[in-house]
C-alpha cells in the first residue's frame, strides 16, 4: 500500500524514546509527524496532548487530547484529558475522563493508577483511591509475573504498593525496578512519588534533581501529587525557581 497508509511506528518509537530521556519537544515533533502520516489513528494524538503537559502547555494538551477522541472513544485519549484537568483543578471533569479510560481498557494499569490520583483529589473519595490502586497492584503483579526484567512495570508497582501503604513491598519493588533499567525518566518520575511516600525525603531530593538536569520540567513537579513537603524543599534549593 501507499507509505501515506502505513501506520508510523518507527516514528512512534522514536517519539517514545524522546519522551522517555525528557526531550519532550522532540517528541512532540515525531507525534505531530505520526498524527499527519496517520490522520485517522487517536494514539499519536493523545501522545503528543501527553507531550505538550510535559511542558506545560495545558492549552495545547487540552486541544489534542480532545482531537484524539474525537476521532474515537479511546482509553488514552481519556486518560490524557482526565490529567490535563486534574492539573486544571477541574477534579470532577478529570474524573469522568478517568472513569471513561478504566470503562474502555480495565486491564492497563496506568488507568486504575490515574482513577485514584483522581479520586485522591476530591473530599469522601479515599477508600475509592484505595481501591483503584489496589486494583492497579492487582494488575501490575500479574505483569511482572509474566514479566519479571520488567524494570519501569516494578517501578509502577512500587508506586501503588506504596499508596496502599504495603510499603516493605513497596521498597523491594523499587529495589528490584532500579536492577531491571527502570532508568527512564517516567520511571524516574514516579520514583519521586514513591520514595517521597516510604518516608524517604533524602532519597527524593536526589532522584527529583537528578530529573530536573536530565530534563524534566519544574511543570511536572507543580503538580505532581504526593509531594507537597518535597516541592518546598526544591524550592528552597532553587531548583524551582521558575514555577
Amino acid at each position: 500500500p501507499p507509505r501515506s497508509t502505513l501506520f508510523p511506528y518507527t516514528t512512534l518509537f522514536r517519539s517514545v524514546a524522546y519522551s522517555a530521556e525528557g526531550k519532550y519537544a522532540r517528541a512532540a515533533e515525531e507525534f505531530w509527524a505520526a498524527s499527519l502520516a496517520a490522520p485517522k489513528r487517536t494514539l499519536p494524538l493523545a501522545n503528543l496532548s501527553t507531550q505538550y503537559l510535559q511542558m506545560g502547555n495545558l492549552d495545547n494538551a487540552l486541544a489534542f487530547a480532545g482531537k484524539s477522541l474525537a476521532l474515537a472513544p479511546n482509553d488514552t485519549g481519556a486518560l490524557a484529558m482526565a490529567t490535563v484537568l486534574r492539573c486544571q483543578g477541574k477534579f470532577d471533569q478529570a474524573l469522568s475522563f478517568s472513569l471513561k479510560a478504566v470503562a474502555l481498557n480495565a486491564d492497563y494499569p496506568d488507568n486504575w493508577l490515574d482513577l485514584g490520583d483522581c479520586y485522591s483529589r476530591i473530599r469522601e473519595r479515599q477508600a475509592q483511591a484505595r481501591d483503584a490502586y489496589s486494583r492497579a497492584v492487582s494488575l501490575l503483579e500479574q505483569i511482572v509475573q509474566t514479566n519479571p526484567t520488567d524494570g519501569p512495570t516494578w517501578m509502577s508497582l512500587a508506586f501503588a504498593q506504596a499508596k496502599t501503604e504495603q510499603f516493605d513491598k513497596s521498597l523491594k519493588a523499587l529495589t528490584t525496578a532500579e536492577n531491571n533499567f527502570a532508568g527512564d525518566l517516567d520511571s524516574q518520575l514516579l520514583k519521586v512519588r514513591t520514595l517521597e511516600l516510604l518516608g524517604k525525603r533524602d532519597e527524593a531530593f536526589a532522584t527529583a534533581s537528578a530529573c530536573l538536569a536530565r530534563g524534566a520540567t519544574p511543570f511536572q513537579f507543580q503538580f505532581m501529587p504526593d509531594i507537597e513537603d518535597l516541592r518546598k524543599v526544591l524550592k528552597s534549593k532553587g531548583l524551582l525557581s521558575s514555577l
